[in-house]
């Protein structure tokens, strides 16, 4: 009986050993941070906007929004539920002030449109723009949704009349 008891014992052992040696550890692996659409967008982003602008992609929401106004629960539970999301591509001015936020979008989107537009609220409540491209936009439509317009050139009477009145 003892004698049984000690070759299950061992027996049990043996497979316990194998078994473990056949789980696989889990580990982490290098990927691509954007992928080759998102590349691309970032590239053109870049191309647009030159040096005038800082172009940062998939910026966790954590780095650009924090919460307040509420108690100290709601401002909590808003954090919890904005932290994780993040941006495809933030862009700053020379000084960090974020400009906007630009999101290009696939087919993946539209069965999460109530998400997005929840995401944006939130976005927009902070005071950041949100734009939103289906395609890789030309740069003129960059310059136009990003640059801000240039004001018109004052009139030559309109000159004068400050010059007179300087």
């Amino acid at each position: 009986m003892g004698l049984l008891f000690i070759l299950l014992l061992i027996f049990g052992a043996l497979v316990f050993c194998k078994l473990k040696q056949s789980v696989r550890q889990a580990r982490c692996c290098v990927k691509a941070p954007l992928t080759a659409r998102e590349q691309a967008m970032y590239f053109q982003l870049v191309r647009a906007l030159g040096d005038d602008y800082i172009v940062l992609s998939q910026v966790a929401f954590s780095q650009i929004l924090t919460t307040t106004g509420g108690s100290a629960e709601q401002n909590k539970k808003l954090w919890l539920q904005m932290r994780q999301k993040v941006a495809d591509y933030i862009i700053c001015r020379r000084d960090f002030s974020i400009v906007a936020e630009i999101e290009l979008d696939d087919s993946t989107h539209d069965s999460k449109q109530e998400q997005d537009a929840i995401r944006d609220r939130h976005l927009r409540q902070a005071g950041i723009k949100v734009i939103r491209w289906r395609q890789i936009p030309s740069v003129e439509d960059i310059l136009k949704a990003i640059v801000p317009p240039k004001p018109a050139p004052k009139p030559l009477d309109a000159v004068r009349q400050e010059v007179k009145t300087s």
